[in-house]
């Protein structure tokens, strides 16, 4: 059974680069996503895969998880064992420009080590998929 997205597929012009997301359970603390891509990368951008955790009060923490390569894919997205599922958790894919994709690389890798500052306060770049609900 596949999740619904929770919204439609981001604007784009029709050569840009587009994903159109899926997800199912897998375990309790993983969920399977599949990106269909289409169009063409441009040049300018680095595409991520983006955790969106809400907290129900007006607060969302952005988190990068990994780069996307232009391809569709199959992925798992785990949850940290101390990460909460109480929580609402949606993923999208994003286009960063190079300062942003910066930003993410090194927001990404504190993710693995002290887990200060290792996500976004809002959303950044520009939305190239639909948003899918992550249902753990």
């Amino acid at each position: 059974m596949n999740a619904s997205p929770v919204n439609g597929a981001a604007p784009s012009t029709a050569e840009d680069l587009s994903y159109q997301l899926s997800a199912s359970p897998g375990n309790s603390r993983s969920v399977k996503v599949s990106a269909k891509a289409s169009g063409q990368p441009e040049p300018r951008l680095t595409y991520w895969f983006m955790l969106e955790v809400d907290y129900g009060k007006g607060y969302v923490e952005y988190y990068p998880r990994w780069t996307m390569t232009g391809r569709s894919k199959y992925f798992d997205v785990k949850l940290p064992n101390e990460a909460d599922t109480e929580y609402s958790r949606i993923g999208q894919v994003y286009g960063l420009n190079s300062t942003q994709n910066t930003q993410a690389e090194a927001k990404l890798g504190r993710q693995n080590e002290s887990s200060a500052e290792d996500f976004f306060t809002k959303a950044i770049g520009r939305p190239v998929s639909n948003a899918v609900k992550l249902p753990y």
